[in-house]
């Protein structure tokens, strides 16, 4: 399932609540930091047409949102 990330500065988005980062710590311990940017995560499963051995599936479309420190949106997080 192919996954897209778009990154949007807090600044560019009048009357959003900053929030902590999203991101983990190596030590498995959640970002102390407030967030800079704001990630949209986007999922696409595919649709899949029925076989004989399995039934159809339609398009699915997740989407989450989070938000993440200048720092942990430098490393990729």
């Amino acid at each position: 399932m192919p996954t897209t990330k778009t990154y949007t500065d807090l600044k560019e988005i009048p009357h959003v609540k900053i929030k902590t980062c999203g991101a983990l710590l190596p030590n498995h311990m959640q970002c102390w930091r407030a967030g800079d940017f704001q990630v949209t995560e986007t999922t696409v499963q595919p649709a899949v047409a029925a076989t004989k051995d399995t039934p159809a599936v339609e398009e699915k479309v997740t989407q989450n949102t989070y938000q993440v420190c200048a720092f942990h949106k430098s490393l990729g997080a």
